[in-house]
């Protein structure tokens, strides 16, 4: 155990898992999905605003590619760096909860994170601002904590800087910055924090890191807030049947994120109930269950502003994923509680079936990326030599995933999807669409930008469809 005692060995286990999925993407994956499409269209510039999104992953992502260049490795690269920061915050966390005798318990409960299905599977395979905004819920979680433990100038200023980055994050992180700060009001300790005139920071440094990106948001209203029907709101089916709707999707959203740690570590924790209970917290023993409870009492409260936001705007469904920066802290703090009074030989079990998983997960992810990649039906390569063939040069406009596709192939193109090209000014040189000359939007800003689509080709693609190449000519 006493290897097992370092905290580099684990951070560099951790590291290893996240390198090896890079290589795999970077190795069988030529093609982007619908995420990826949409990061490499973004990061080809710096903005205050990338569509409905907040700008914190592009602004990565851009700082990548700058080093790597456009390309699948950029991508993935960035993706194993903001896992790898999940599983790190995480063990940094647990870490502040054992005695420095057992730290290999920490890195042991960080591992149960392998249960987590949005995380280690779908956050790898398709999500982007999603990881960033859990890592920012973690990195509030410990500055809170150690706010609360030493309350010096740093550390106020670290949690008004993180509240900051968070909102530019995903805007999701907004709940949990309210219950957050709301949770110092529920303890005398807390309201003295509040009291202090450091905590001035929290409003003045999240203010001007988010100035910029509002100013943003101010001047692209219609791009900015495109994606609001996520929340798909109903209209003329009354206030109760939109409530039960929302209560229902958060409960089932809740169960399914939580279901598969808790049914494994419920069952390793059923099992010691005929024996002795084992609990060796150790010096940390007070602060480990006072900043339980401070974590319990934010994960609450933060449920609560959503379900109270959801019914009040008329909501009916959360996303499974939305969950993930709130929930994920759970499944590390159960498994330290089940860990801590599991013999030695049920705690080995309990840590060889989880070994397992990172193994499956590498192969299963290797398969998918080689047999069925990212929309396997759109013939990108046929599509590619067609475009070959008529020497496009400047600007060409195309949907998103076929224009972060090109974007991957024709490097020497600029290549924007409506979203993307909306907010950019007029092309000066030769300007294509890829289809999209029945798009209202689309014909707006040709309208704007004083050109006509003039057809040029049929590029012919599987299942007898065919796109058309227009010409954007001025009038």
């Amino acid at each position: 155990m006493s290897l097992l005692n370092k905290s580099p060995i684990w951070l560099g286990l951790f590291g290893l898992y996240f390198a090896v999925q890079a290589a795999l993407r970077i190795l069988f994956g030529d093609r982007l999905n619908i995420d990826e499409a949409e990061a490499f269209l973004w990061a080809q510039g710096w903005s205050w605003g990338y569509g409905p999104q907040p700008p914190l992953y592009i602004w990565l992502q851009r700082l990548v590619f700058l080093l790597t260049g456009p390309s699948v490795a950029g991508l993935a690269i960035l993706k194993a760096l903001t896992l790898w920061a999940t599983f790190a915050l995480s063990f940094a966390l647990m870490r502040r909860w054992v005695p420095p005798t057992r730290i290999w318990m920490a890195g042991l409960a960080t591992l149960m994170l392998f249960w987590l299905p949005e995380l280690v599977w779908e956050s790898q395979r398709i999500r982007t601002h999603n990881v960033t905004v859990t890592i920012a819920a973690l990195a509030f979680f410990w500055a809170l904590l150690r706010l609360r433990e030493r309350p010096s100038l740093g550390n106020y200023a670290a949690l008004g800087l993180i509240a900051g980055l968070g909102l530019l994050t995903k805007w999701s992180f907004a709940p949990l910055l309210l219950a957050g700060f709301g949770s110092l009001l529920l303890s005398a300790g807390g309201r003295r924090l509040l009291h202090d005139r450091k905590a001035l920071l929290w409003l003045v440094l999240p203010l001007a890191i988010c100035l910029p990106t509002f100013s943003w948001i101010a001047r692209h209203a219609a791009v900015a807030l495109a994606s609001a029907d996520k929340l798909d709101f109903e209209g003329g089916q009354g206030p109760l049947v939109s409530a039960g709707l929302f209560l229902s999707s958060t409960a089932t959203s809740v169960l399914t994120f939580l279901a598969l740690p808790m049914l494994v570590l419920g069952a390793f924790a059923l099992s010691t109930l005929h024996k002795p209970t084992r609990h060796d917290a150790g010096e940390s023993g007070p602060l480990r269950r006072t900043e339980l409870g401070v974590v319990l009492g934010i994960v609450g409260l933060t449920l609560m502003l959503i379900l109270a936001g959801g019914l009040l705007s008329g909501a009916t469904e959360l996303r499974l994923r939305w969950l993930l920066p709130i929930l994920v802290i759970l499944v590390p703090m159960a498994a330290l509680w089940v860990l801590d009074r599991l013999g030695r030989r049920r705690r080995i079990g309990l840590v060889a079936a989880t070994l397992c998983l990172p193994v499956l997960l590498c192969v299963a992810m290797g398969v998918m990326l080689k047999t069925d990649p990212p929309f396997k039906s759109l013939d990108l390569d046929g599509l590619q030599e067609a475009l070959a063939a008529e020497n496009l040069t400047g600007t060409v406009l195309a949907k998103e995933i076929i224009a972060g596709n090109m974007a991957l192939r024709f490097p020497e193109l600029t290549w924007h999807d409506p979203a993307t090209q909306l907010v950019r000014p007029c092309p000066e040189g030769p300007f294509w669409l890829l289809g999209l000359a029945e798009d209202p939007a689309v014909m707006a800003y040709l309208e704007f930008c004083q050109r006509r689509p003039s057809p040029m080709d049929a590029i012919a693609l599987p299942h007898d469809h065919a796109i058309t190449l227009y010409q954007a000519l001025p009038h």
